[in-house]
């Protein structure tokens, strides 16, 4: 698979971040993406593993996002999360490819 463009990495301001774990994060930044991202999954447990773990992490995206609409649409935003992230996990069980 080939290397992704680095997205640039927007900096906290320097006081919120200890120098020690500063530096920590610029040499992890300076090696790149860890091999891990690009090896595919042996098995078939290991592939449902992955999924479920990309579901819950959209989940918990769109959660975030939904903490910034209004309180009137917030509701509605949760409801539609969590009603995806049930769809996705329910197709996962049938063994139904999701997006």
């Amino acid at each position: 698979m080939p290397a992704t463009p680095a997205v640039p990495a927007v900096p906290a301001p320097p006081e919120s971040t200890p120098p020690a774990a500063a530096a920590n994060q610029a040499a992890e930044m300076a090696r790149g993406d860890p091999t891990r991202w690009y090896k595919e999954d042996a098995t078939e447990e290991a592939r449902l593993r992955t999924r479920r773990k990309e579901i819950a992490a959209a989940y918990e995206e769109a959660k975030i996002a939904c903490r910034s609409s209004s309180a009137g649409a917030r509701s509605q935003c949760l409801r539609d999360a969590r009603s995806d992230y049930e769809k996705d996990m329910a197709a996962i069980r049938t063994g139904v490819n999701v997006r």
